[in-house]
């Protein structure tokens, strides 16, 4: 079998010794002309900072694999001290979420105490239509007496025109 155009005769390995055409692509990836590759322009401090920066990974990966007591006291002491760090930020996150708590909890108490009051109210209300209402039957009692038919009853907190229940009461005593 001859190559032809546009084919490379490799050795594949998959086979026993065989040999096997493989297409190669003539066309190249990237358009012709001129390229032009834009590297971003790094100041000098950030050189730096991206070389302390490889430096303390190295650090820390030696200090993380190291046997050497020196080495695991300064270990242990940046163990510690990271996890007084994360407390104190423990400790703030939790002092945040009870101030938001609290404010929750004031929010719902004064809900309440307006709920309270409301009903408080309503209760009043209901005692002075009661108290109405028994007036109205003290009056209905006392109609007939007076010289009403028994049909007049109280529908409203003034039952007879131009005079109220409790002028009626005040002439009774």
């Amino acid at each position: 079998m001859a190559p032809t155009f546009g084919e490379k005769i490799i050795k594949n390995y998959n086979t026993l010794g065989g040999y096997a055409p493989i297409k190669v692509s003539t066309s190249p990836q990237r358009p012709p002309g001129p390229w032009k590759i834009d590297f971003p322009v790094k100041s000098e401090e950030d050189i730096e900072l991206e070389l302390k920066k490889f430096e303390l990974d190295r650090l820390s990966q030696i200090l993380c694999t190291s046997e050497d007591p020196v080495l695991i006291d300064i270990r242990n002491e940046a163990l510690a001290s990271v996890k007084l760090i994360a407390h104190d930020v423990y400790a703030e996150s939790l002092n945040k979420k009870r101030a938001e708590l609290n404010a929750a909890l004031q929010k719902w108490r004064t809900y309440r105490e307006d709920i309270i009051q409301k009903q408080k109210e309503f209760e009043d209300r209901i005692k002075i239509k009661v108290n109405i209402l028994e007036l109205t039957d003290i009056y209905n009692e006392a109609l007939p007496h007076i010289g009403m038919h028994n049909t007049h009853t109280i529908k409203a907190v003034y039952p007879v025109k131009n005079k109220s229940i409790f002028d009626w009461l005040w002439r009774r005593k």
